[in-house]
């Protein structure tokens, strides 16, 4: 026969097992006395945007992620928090999202962006690689400052590619300029709203077209690194090709 602990967890939500059993083990938790706590001090319940929802999301995850084997350990709370993930993932799907690990374990929410996610395989710099995935953190919107740092993180990664001819000599001329162009004068690298480097284009307009130029600089930084990769595939694919040549 069952015993009072198995007809216990038989009833209980998966709320109320991690405050009893997991959520006091998890470094998530921080000075948290109970889930709830946690969940009311960082999303605004009363104002159901995307943007609270994610957060929503990502709260739960870390929660999931920091105590799985506590939480999959029993079969009735294994089925509530299946079903809890199911939800996330859908919601993820239909908003074309998807979450990234970062270095201290933490998962964010991203857009899909397949052109962020082949640069972010490319670049070797792990620190960068991450970088590039979270400039499409739903957080970052309006984050000029933020997504200023990881532009200028991008273009230090990238600057020896711009510094040779490599792009120049492979029919990327254009774009290696443009790229040391935005860096340069977009207010990345330098201060170009005052002082010796201001450009009066970059001074002259609001935060909302800087955030749009922002946006585009990081697609022309990506595009640098992919067409660097491609440079080298067809550097080895035209020898190898002369390879077939000889030898036919």
């Amino acid at each position: 026969m069952p015993n009072e602990y198995d007809i216990a967890l038989n009833n209980i939500t998966l709320e109320q097992y991690i405050n009893q059993f997991v959520f006091r083990k998890i470094p998530l938790r921080s000075t948290f006395l109970e889930v709830n706590h946690l969940i009311q001090c960082y999303v605004n319940i009363n104002n159901p945007t995307l943007d609270n929802l994610f957060l929503y999301c990502e709260i739960l995850y870390g929660i999931f992620t920091q105590g799985m084997n506590e939480i999959i350990a029993e079969p009735n709370i294994a089925q509530q928090y299946a079903v809890i993930i199911e939800n996330i993932m859908i919601i993820l799907e239909k908003t074309n999202h998807e979450f990234i690990q970062k270095a201290d374990n933490q998962y964010i929410i991203v857009e899909k962006n397949k052109t962020a996610t082949q640069a972010a395989n490319i670049v070797t710099d792990d620190t960068v690689s991450l970088q590039i995935l979270e400039y499409n953190h739903y957080s970052l919107k309006g984050n000029l400052e933020k997504k200023r740092q990881i532009l200028d993180a991008i273009g230090q990664c990238i600057e020896p590619i711009l510094k040779s001819n490599k792009l120049r000599e492979n029919g990327y001329s254009t774009l290696q300029f443009d790229a040391g162009f935005l860096l340069n004068n977009f207010h990345i690298r330098h201060n170009n709203k005052e002082g010796k480097n201001k450009q009066d284009y970059i001074a002259s307009i609001d935060d909302a077209v800087l955030e749009t130029w922002y946006d585009k600089a990081y697609n022309t930084l990506l595009m640098v690194i992919i067409a660097n990769e491609q440079i080298d595939i067809q550097l080895e694919l035209a020898q190898i090709k002369r390879d077939y040549q000889r030898k036919s």
